[in-house]
């Protein structure tokens, strides 16, 4: 697909740039709890597409060649649209947390993205030590 300005913006690219675009529910134990929304620089990554997603998530198949180095994440609360409370099965007044996120290798810029997970099936924990 055509990098949009937010696109672009994101993923460190000029708008109108083709990228490469996925779009993967997950699930546990049969229930949806993340709607995973991928664009990735096709020069970095030429034969992503080419992937079975049902046999290797996108994130483990960018990290075998591009181990991660640095991780931004920003976390929201947001109102999912008609068609992700259908995705998502859950019903439309359900809020839903958004995580964007970039992820890069070394100095390279590997991918920009939105993970939405209804809320109730979603906890954030983060710890740090050293």
């Amino acid at each position: 697909m055509e990098a949009s300005e937010e696109v672009a913006v994101f993923l460190g690219v000029k708008t109108g740039t083709m990228v490469f675009y996925s779009e993967i529910l997950h699930r546990e134990d049969g229930v949806a709890i993340q709607l995973e929304r991928r664009h990735v620089n096709p020069r970095l990554a030429p034969d992503y597409l080419k992937h079975d997603f049902t046999r290797q998530t996108p994130n483990a198949i960018l990290v075998a060649r591009y181990p991660v180095t640095d991780v931004e994440n920003s976390v929201e609360a947001i109102n999912p649209t008609a068609e992700e409370t259908r995705l998502l099965e859950i019903p439309p007044q359900q809020a839903c947390l958004l995580v964007v996120r970039r992820t890069w290798s070394g100095e390279l810029l590997i991918s920009y993205t939105q993970l939405l997970h209804p809320g109730h099936r979603y906890k954030l924990n983060t710890s740090r030590h050293g």
